[in-house]
C-alpha cells in the first residue's frame, strides 16, 4: 500500500515527502543509508534523510540485551563521530552527482557541522542549496560571521 501511495506521487513531487531519520550511533547507519538511496533511485523517487547521532542509545542497548541480539551501537563517540561524517559524506557526494536527494543535518556538534560546510565547498555545493539543511545548530558557532562569509563569497 505505500510503495503504491508513493509510486502515485512519482512525477508530481519534487522534493521528498518523507525524511526517514538515520541514528549514526547505530553500526549500520551507513549501510541502511546506502540501500535506502539506491532502492530511492531505483523507483524514481526523492530520497530524505535526517541525520542524527541519536539519542536511543540506552535504550537500544537494553532492548539488544532483553531480545538477545549483538549491541548495535558502534563502540566509541569517536566511531559515531567518523559515522556521522560518513553518511553526511555519502549524502553530499549523491547531491553533487545531481541525485533527487535531501538531507537535513541535525546535529550540535560543531566539528559536524564545520565538516558538513567544509564539505560542501569541496563539492561547489552552495550554502543555500536547496537540498541541504542544518538545524540545531551549536550554540557556541557564531552563526553572523558565517553568514558575513556565505554573502561574501556566494559561490561556495
Amino acid at each position: 500500500m505505500n510503495l503504491k501511495f508513493t509510486h502515485d506521487l512519482i512525477g508530481i513531487c519534487s522534493r521528498p515527502i518523507i525524511f526517514n531519520t538515520y541514528q549514526c550511533y547505530l553500526k549500520e547507519a551507513f549501510n541502511n543509508l546506502t540501500i535506502d538511496m539506491s532502492f530511492a533511485e531505483k523507483q524514481g523517487f526523492h530520497f530524505g534523510a535526517k541525520l542524527v547521532r541519536g539519542a536511543y542509545l540506552d535504550f537500544e542497548r537494553k532492548r539488544a540485551a532483553e531480545i538477545g541480539y549483538p549491541d548495535p551501537i558502534n563502540p566509541s563517540y569517536e566511531s559515531t563521530c567518523r559515522m556521522y561524517d560518513r553518511v553526511v559524506g555519502e549524502c553530499l557526494n549523491a547531491i553533487s552527482a545531481h541525485k533527487k536527494v535531501c538531507i537535513m543535518v541535525a546535529s550540535h556538534n560543531e566539528e559536524s557541522v564545520n565538516f558538513t560546510t567544509e564539505r560542501m565547498s569541496q563539492l561547489g555545493i552552495k550554502p543555500n542549496h536547496h537540498q541541504v539543511s542544518v538545524s540545531s545548530i551549536p550554540s557556541n558557532i557564531h552563526i553572523v560571521p558565517i553568514l558575513a562569509s556565505i554573502r561574501k563569497n556566494p559561490t561556495v
